[in-house]
């Protein structure tokens, strides 16, 4: 793997987030290197992971995982389920996830980046897709929020044409 392009990103993302009230770390998980975010505040998330995948001809994967906070119990994960089906079918980036046996919902997203641009354009397409995720990411996890609250039923959510718009 070419880690030039993920150091450089790596610290580029350091450098801004710091900066915006997020401790950064490092983790090894499955023989990647993962940069996790957290918030020093209360911010709707738990952590934001981000890797960065093999470069091959000179375009590498850059994987964002916002892991959402919900205070899913053992009732919801159905009826979270679906309503995270219907929410992706209207997605034009990435995509919501409940990994059902610990309660765990999240959401992500990937883009192919040029391995070989320069740091600062590598960095500018990096914060325009995580500016659309994690707002996308906020407004699911609202989403899910209000239904496992029973301020929002699924099956009405699902039968009006509400969706998660994502703007460029």
């Amino acid at each position: 793997m070419d880690r030039i392009f993920e150091e450089s990103l790596f610290s580029e993302i350091e450098e801004f987030f710091s900066s915006q009230a997020m401790s950064i770390s490092y983790e090894d998980i499955d023989e990647k290197r993962v940069l996790v975010m957290e918030s020093d505040g209360d911010e709707w998330f738990e952590d934001c992971n981000i890797t960065v995948g093999e470069a091959e001809n000179g375009i590498a994967a850059v994987n964002i995982l916002f892991s959402l906070e919900t205070g899913l119990s053992d009732e919801n994960p159905d009826k979270v389920d679906d309503l995270l089906v219907f929410l992706n079918k209207y997605l034009t980036i990435g995509s919501f996830g409940l990994v059902k046996e610990n309660g765990y919902f999240y959401f992500s997203c990937s883009y192919l980046a040029d391995a070989q641009a320069e740091t600062e354009q590598a960095m500018k397409i990096f914060l325009m897709t995580w500016q659309i995720a994690s707002k996308t990411a906020a407004e699911g996890e609202q989403t899910v929020r209000s239904v496992i609250q029973g301020e929002a039923d699924v099956s009405e959510l699902m039968s009006d044409d509400i969706s998660i718009i994502q703007f460029d």
